[in-house]
């Protein structure tokens, strides 16, 4: 994790926000008064952009195996490697569903409270 990481990961989650924003308003699908048509989308999509790193860089460094090889290349597989990091419970891949589906949890349960 480093700042400029989670300086992207800010940038991605406003970009996605603002693209949402404008998309519906050009569009106009959306009823007046929407949250989903308002400049509080781009906050949440930001926020849980950022979120979204930190949750996946948690589940990376602990339920995601990292090792070095030999040849100094860093491997997601324990044989013949020097633990970095990790256990070996989870693949990248399930490292990146998990973090994406907490989050779209977690963001969906935010906007739906807001929303009540």
């Amino acid at each position: 994790v480093t700042p400029l990481g989670l300086a992207c990961s800010v940038g991605g989650g406003l970009w996605i926000g603002v693209v949402h924003f404008v998309g519906n308003q050009w569009v106009g699908l959306l009823p007046t008064g929407s949250l989903s048509g308002s400049p509080y989308m781009m906050l949440f999509a930001t926020c849980f952009g950022l979120l979204g790193s930190i949750i996946d860089s948690l589940l990376g460094g602990t339920l995601q195996y990292s090792g070095l090889t030999p040849t100094g290349h860093v491997t997601q597989t324990p044989t013949s490697s020097v633990h970095i990091s990790g256990v070996n419970v989870l693949s990248n891949d399930a490292v990146n569903l998990l973090s994406s589906a907490l989050c779209a949890c977690l963001g969906a349960g935010v906007v739906y409270t807001v929303v009540r």
